[in-house]
């Protein structure tokens, strides 16, 4: 987990924790199953309180994450890294539309883990590619097209005109 315990600068606005982590994330327990966090987690930043007796954490964060390709259904890896800032406070806090705007502190501690984990999600795409030339599967015999040509043929005879390929025509 990467709790950030907030107690000594809960009462002295103006005032920062620095934060350096190292360990796995398991996104599944946050609710994302379309991807998964391979191997540590590194996190490092800064959280900040403020006036209004919330904190800001401004942090930057790599990661390797496992997705599944949207075309070939291969598991592949890839790098993902940034830079966030999230809102943490000790009540809930809403913004115009009804959405949280501010993460929960439960027990003095800000838990980075769902806020890092919300921020990968949002940045990977909704159709991941292993490759960007994935071919793809056969939609025949499903065979991966990335390993080579399958047998299949590829032209297909719409069937309301199937029975014309039957007619012959004789030349007088």
């Amino acid at each position: 987990m990467m709790l950030v315990d907030i107690a000594k600068i809960k009462t002295r606005p103006g005032t920062w924790l620095d934060f350096s982590f190292t360990d796995k994330l398991d996104a599944a327990a946050c609710g994302y199953d379309d991807f998964r966090i391979v191997g540590d987690v590194v996190a490092e930043g800064r959280i900040t309180s403020l006036d209004d007796g919330s904190f800001t954490a401004d942090l930057r964060y790599t990661a390797n994450v496992e997705q599944c390709c949207s075309r070939c259904g291969k598991r592949f890896c890839q790098p993902a890294a940034g830079m966030l800032q999230a809102r943490f406070s000790t009540s809930p806090q809403e913004d115009a539309d009804g959405e949280e705007e501010c993460h929960l502190i439960l027990h003095e501690q800000a838990d980075l883990a769902p806020v890092i984990l919300q921020e990968i999600g949002f940045r990977l795409p909704m159709q991941p590619l292993c490759r960007q030339d994935c071919r793809g599967l056969c939609p025949t015999c499903g065979a991966d097209l990335n390993e080579g040509c399958c047998s299949c043929t590829t032209e297909q005879i719409d069937p309301r005109w199937e029975k014309l390929k039957n007619l012959s025509f004789e030349d007088d």
